[in-house]
């Protein structure tokens, strides 16, 4: 990583891809479709819904931070010098991570637009970036303090956790587990990430830590197996308020919505009615199912 800035954007990155997948589930799971059917009471969002919402989530952060790197406090639009040495490693790295994601995120904008049906190429990129990320940062170690190279290890470790976790979903796409532990590891990931240039770049404060310490080294293991537990609850309180949300706003039978759509998971839902339906809205649903299956 180039210094405090690569550390952030990337943190930030993977904590909000984690919520949005942890808001995608629990719209598949909750929220009725949300489309063009002509007495739809809730929204009218058929433009949203047929964005591949995502991938440009993914695609605009990924670039940013490209670009972010190359130009944070000084132009570095270069691999080797003068004298044919290469130069700007950490930061040439973090490029290439970031340019491993930028494919995922353009793999989901193409399976959200022009292929769809072939969500599971977009799990394929995923896993891709993933192992892209992993082999840069086992890399990444060379000549580091005690300290330094400790959480980098954890980082590395989280983030084949993350591959795991992903080719898992490859060869079993109706597993209910495997999605829930590849959000959790991501947001460790990206809350670890914050927590790496804190330490290592301290912004907040000109206090350093000594980074030979080995009581230092225990501290921060430690912190990690915190932050472990703290992204549990953070992903169950998004859960609860997400649902009690969806429930004030009346949302209260099951069928996934396309603007946060994940083909596979469609397949592994079932339409649960729990609310009672007049004559008017049930043939309103219906011909909205109908006419989902006909696009």
């Amino acid at each position: 990583m180039g210094g405090f800035f690569g550390h952030a954007a990337s943190g930030i990155m993977f904590m909000a891809l984690s919520v949005w997948w942890t808001l995608q589930r629990v719209f598949n799971s909750t929220c009725p479709r949300i489309g063009r059917g002509k007495g739809n009471r809730y929204f009218k969002l058929h433009l949203l819904r047929r964005l591949p919402v995502e991938g440009i989530l993914v695609l605009f952060l990924t670039l940013s931070g490209l670009i972010g790197e190359q130009v944070y406090k000084t132009w570095r639009w270069r691999l080797f010098n003068e004298d044919g040495v290469f130069i700007y490693s950490n930061i040439w790295q973090h490029c290439t991570m970031w340019a491993g994601f930028a494919m995922y995120g353009a793999a989901k904008i193409s399976v959200g637009t022009w292929f769809k049906g072939q969500e599971r190429w977009a799990k394929v990129f995923l896993a891709f970036a993933f192992f892209i990320e992993g082999t840069l940062f086992s890399f990444h170690l060379h000549g580091r303090s005690a300290l330094n190279i400790r959480m980098h290890v954890i980082e590395v470790i989280m983030v084949f956790l993350c591959l795991l976790f992903t080719l898992g979903e490859i060869w079993l796409p109706k597993d209910d587990v495997l999605p829930w532990l590849r959000i959790w590891a991501t947001f460790i990931q990206g809350s670890w990430m914050l927590q790496i240039g804190c330490i290592l770049y301290h912004p907040l404060s000109d206090y350093s830590w000594d980074e030979d310490d080995h009581l230092n080294v225990k501290f921060f293991s430690m912190i990690f197996a915190w932050h472990c537990m703290l992204a549990i609850i953070v992903i169950i309180v998004q859960i609860i308020a997400m649902k009690i949300t969806l429930r004030f706003f009346g949302m209260s039978y099951s069928f996934p919505y396309s603007g946060l759509h994940n083909e596979e998971e469609e397949h592994s839902l079932t339409v649960q009615t729990k609310v009672r339906f007049s004559d008017d809205e049930l043939q309103d649903y219906k011909d909205d199912v109908s006419r989902s299956e006909e696009e």
